[in-house]
């Protein structure tokens, strides 16, 4: 019996010190703020939903990166279609682009910018991850 009275303060003393800990870090289950204008010209498939808790950006001086991942339902054809299209309007340049199975990859170039576009089935329908961040050698993207 007074191993389990001592036992119970010690829990909750852990329980407060591991709650403190993970807000310290700033762990949040709260939707994260996503910099929009890292993708400012990047069009979003129609219908398509982010996941927030899968997505990020990071914007320091002019140097902008970003990871948003989306899930919705539609062919993987039709959306490599859309973005071939999209893109090329926008400026950017298709360096590659494949298809095998039930996924496909694309990389776009633009002046300053790298794009990376990949689209995966899974069960629930189509997951589509896009990346975006400086190109390798420009300005923006060059190291000091």
């Amino acid at each position: 019996m007074k191993r389990t009275l001592l036992l119970v303060p010690f829990l909750m003393f852990v329980s407060c010190a591991m709650t403190q800990t993970q807000q310290d870090v700033g762990v949040s289950t709260q939707k994260q703020e996503i910099n929009r204008e890292v993708f400012g010209d990047i069009p979003v498939y129609p219908g398509f939903k982010l996941v927030y808790n899968k997505s990020f950006t990071y914007q320091s001086g002019s140097i902008k990166v970003g990871r948003l991942v989306f899930t919705g339902t539609a062919s993987i054809v039709d959306v490599v279609n859309f973005y071939r299209k999209s893109l090329k309007e926008l400026g950017w340049d298709l360096v590659s682009s494949y298809t095998y199975e039930k996924s496909a990859f694309m990389d776009f170039l633009s002046p300053d910018r790298s794009l990376q576009i990949s689209l995966k089935k899974e069960f629930s329908g189509l997951k589509l991850v896009i990346q975006v961040g400086p190109r390798e050698g420009s300005e923006k993207g060059s190291q000091p």
